[in-house]
């Protein structure tokens, strides 16, 4: 599935991949159920998270129907239940999820019942489930660490340092990203720093000191462009706006127009715990000075890819926003 995404013509290998289901023979069940799999992964990077939701949904019955073993029903589950996050379908997310690490737990895989309980605590932090999801997270982070994965413990820790930032923690959360973070580069995880480094723009913006986030947003908006990493870089240009707002009003509405278009074209969800941080950039718009055209600038935004708008952000590094 990757091979058609990097390569664009995406929707035409998900057609193919379709023709190819309805020509196999019914005994062809271990090939049905890859290429389904594929389908399904196909549509989620595509963006088409309803699509993709069906497919899994589908790919579990279909594993259940085959008599395949209980963990791998439940790795499709786990496929399952991610959809329906993105969906911001949150009870069935958290349903599906609690299945496979009960079927993880069941069957002794460790590792397995470990990314359910991230899982599960990162569905709870998205639907803004504080106190529940770092009980999760936490569970998770110790269950990372008896197996090993100092990677995987470096998202669960961001992902916990977010709760307690969410609850006006900062300084809890602010160590806990330096965790994350120096546990990602250890690992050599980029993706993982981007996020730490997003942690750490968010806990700074919070505390009111934009001078210390702006490198922060430079450093994940670099390793995003290297990644090609949509969910990053709408990360970047939404903590950037709101850096920006207060001092420079056009630059933010150019990188929220970018950033609103981009969620349009991707189907990215805000989930309810982007929300009040977006709000108040579009307020801050909405009474700037009447000098400012704000409108323009959203539109300006809004038919400028944004890889462009972001790569500004890393060119301006050294820039100081209030």
């Amino acid at each position: 599935s990757r091979f058609w995404a990097d390569q664009g013509p995406a929707r035409e290998g998900e057609r193919w991949l379709r023709l190819a289901l309805n020509e196999l023979r019914p005994e062809d069940v271990a090939k049905r159920l890859e290429i389904s799999r594929v389908v399904a992964t196909l549509t989620r990077d595509l963006g088409d998270y309803a699509t993709s939701y069906r497919d899994f949904a589908e790919l579990v019955e279909a594993h259940e129907r085959a008599g395949s073993t209980p963990v791998e029903i439940a790795k499709a589950q786990t496929m399952a239940a991610n959809a329906a996050r993105m969906l911001s379908n949150f009870d069935d997310a958290v349903l599906r999820t609690r299945r496979a690490r009960a079927a993880f737990v069941e069957h002794g895989e460790a590792y397995f019942a470990a990314w359910a309980a991230y899982a599960l605590g990162t569905t709870l932090l998205s639907a803004g489930r504080f106190t529940e999801a770092a009980s999760e997270l936490e569970r998770a982070t110790e269950a990372f660490n008896d197996v090993g994965a100092a990677a995987d413990s470096s998202s669960s820790i961001a992902n916990l340092a977010l709760c307690h930032y969410y609850c006006g923690r900062y300084e809890i959360a602010r160590e806990l990203t330096l965790e994350s973070l120096e546990r990602a580069r250890t690992a050599g995880h980029r993706y993982y720093c981007a996020h730490a480094e997003l942690n750490l723009a968010l806990v700074s913006h919070a505390l009111g000191d934009g001078e210390r986030a702006w490198p922060h947003v430079a450093d994940a908006a670099a390793i995003g462009l290297a990644l090609r990493s949509n969910d990053v870089l709408i990360s970047c240009g939404e903590i950037a706006a709101a850096l920006l707002v207060a001092r420079w009003p056009e630059r933010a509405g150019f990188l929220t127009g970018s950033v609103d278009a981009t969620r349009e074209r991707v189907h990215a969800p805000r989930f309810p715990v982007d929300v009040p941080l977006y709000e108040s950039v579009r307020r801050a718009l909405a009474s700037a000075p009447a000098s400012v055209n704000v409108e323009a600038s959203l539109a300006r935004g809004r038919v400028t890819p944004l890889r462009v708008a972001v790569a500004r952000i890393t060119e301006s590094a050294s820039l100081q926003p209030v």
